[in-house]
């Protein structure tokens, strides 16, 4: 992180991407915040793939510290193929962009104007509502059991793939903690 917050100090960038689809640890969102804040920045999260875990509160949760979280459906989450953008707090737009009245816009208005209706296609009811029942069991204690038995099992096919006695079959985790990637 040390590293990050010296190449932000020095590029002053405008937004920070953290989080990674294929990145299998756990993120310390709190701190790449306190990054972003430190140079004026923005702070995104893609959750792409550890969404799931994240509902089910085995990873940090980006939500309190991230402007905008980006995230697919079905992954991790085990809902119909899509997207979606969130926003934590609302705010005025950074950028100071405004209405034809003057008012400034907040970021969540940016954010929809640039997806519907140029970028999203029609409103696919049977999709939105996959979404909806998905969104729906991942509240539920049998998916935080779940994706807890996917954590263990990933665990241990990484204590076995470290287990220089055993013939290797794919390559694992070099460290041993929990790799997302293998849900």
């Amino acid at each position: 992180m040390d590293m990050v917050a010296e190449v932000a100090q020095r590029e002053r960038p405008k937004l920070i991407i953290c989080g990674a689809s294929a990145y299998s640890r756990d993120w310390d969102y709190a701190r790449f915040r306190e990054v972003a804040d430190s140079v004026g920045a923005l702070l995104l999260a893609d959750i792409s793939h550890p969404a799931g875990l994240i509902a089910a509160g085995l990873l940090a949760d980006p939500m309190p510290h991230c402007h905008i979280v980006t995230s697919t459906t079905h992954k991790t989450l085990r809902g119909p193929r899509g997207g979606i953008i969130m926003v934590g707090k609302d705010m005025e737009n950074p950028w100071g962009l405004t209405t034809r009245k003057g008012v400034v816009r907040k970021l969540s208005s940016l954010l929809d104007s640039a997806v519907f209706p140029g970028m999203q296609g029609g409103p696919l009811e049977h999709v939105i509502a996959g979404k909806a029942i998905g969104f729906g069991e991942a509240l539920e204690p049998s998916y935080k059991a779940y994706c807890g038995q996917k954590a263990v099992d990933c665990k241990r096919g990484n204590v076995r793939a470290l287990d220089k006695s055993k013939p290797q079959r794919k390559p694992a985790s070099r460290n041993g903690r929990l790799d997302a990637s293998g849900i």
